[in-house]
């Protein structure tokens, strides 16, 4: 793989980007909190130990909680 430095503003927007793409594919919170835990997803497991627990957690908050255009979007067209 690749490896690129990356601040806290580049790390949220991978993180809310892997949330909102699970999501829209009809995947729930805990599925989508679950590939963030999985060593089986290298992408989302590293910015979890990397960023720390609350820091996914807050991520799913927004999106889940309606704070996304994307996930509303999603709900609105299923």
């Amino acid at each position: 793989g690749v490896v690129f430095p990356a601040d806290e503003a580049t790390a949220q927007a991978m993180a809310r980007c892997f949330v909102e793409e699970f999501a829209l594919m009809g995947f729930g919170r805990k599925e989508v909190a679950r590939l963030f835990e999985s060593p089986a997803f290298f992408g989302t497991r590293a910015l979890a130990i990397q960023h720390g627990k609350a820091f996914i957690q807050q991520i799913l908050d927004e999106v889940f909680d309606g704070h996304s255009a994307c996930y509303l979007t999603a709900r609105l067209t299923t």
